[in-house]
């Protein structure tokens, strides 16, 4: 047997998303918060909680990283792989966390014609998505998944508001990332705005195996809902299910 892992992504994905989906049952909050002590962050400037919140009748697990200092810092790669390297976080956590931030850096330097030495992050780099994607890398990988598949993503339309300014939807560091990788995208034109982040395109193109609808299994033993910050109208629900199961 095969340990496998699918992400329905029905109305996007986000970081906080993909993390509340792992922390809804499949991973125990009190065990992450500890976990996330070992990244040597001060104590003093970050506040994690988790609480539940209604998407659409479906009762969705919501993690808040919420900072008590305000940063005035741009980190780059090189920066935050040093956070990284001096954590006490499981190698296999690290390794992921550093890809993931490769994967953004890459695609960063390409939308701005730079050299990924001269990139410095502005959203991703802040403290909370350090958390959120060290964090996703520390449940992801506790759990020891064979297979990881990925269902086509939503990525919303419109436009979004960033550090650069007014940008497309899907966001251009999204789209560079999506080149040569086994995702799929799809178009909702009902959600007037981003439902596919930058963070999540990251997370997901980097541990993803196949892009699928939902796949076979033999057992299923676990599921969990992540929901993000934003709410999208009624006829959408607007959070992410995550499955465990196994298949010979």
């Amino acid at each position: 047997m095969i340990k496998v892992a699918y992400f329905d992504c029905y109305s996007g994905a986000s970081g906080d998303m993909l993390l509340g989906a792992l922390l809804d049952k499949a991973v125990d909050f009190d065990w992450f918060c500890n976990e996330i002590k070992k990244l040597n962050l001060p104590e003093d400037s970050y506040k994690l909680t988790k609480t539940y919140v209604d998407r659409s009748s479906i009762s969705s697990c919501k993690i808040n990283i919420d900072l008590t200092k305000h940063e005035h810092v741009h980190r780059g790669y090189k920066e935050i792989c040093k956070i990284l390297d001096n954590s006490q976080i499981n190698e296999k956590a690290c390794k992921l966390s550093k890809e993931i931030f490769f994967k953004i850096a890459k695609a960063e330097a390409q939308v701005h014609n730079k050299s990924i030495e001269e990139i410095h992050f502005h959203e991703v780099g802040a403290m909370d998505s350090i958390i959120d994607i060290a964090g996703f890398s520390i449940c992801y990988t506790s759990l020891n998944v064979d297979k990881c598949y990925v269902s086509p993503v939503p990525v919303g339309s419109g436009t979004v508001e960033c550090a650069h300014g007014c940008l497309p939807v899907p966001a251009p560091a999204t789209l560079e990332m999506l080149k040569e990788n086994v995702l799929i995208i799809k178009q909702n034109n009902n959600i007037k705005e981003e439902c596919f982040t930058p963070t999540a395109c990251a997370i997901l193109s980097t541990i993803a195996n196949k892009c699928t609808t939902f796949p076979d299994f033999d057992r299923i033993t676990s599921t969990g809902y992540g929901a993000g910050d934003k709410v999208f109208c009624n006829s959408i629900v607007s959070n992410l299910r995550f499955v465990i199961g196994e298949k010979d």
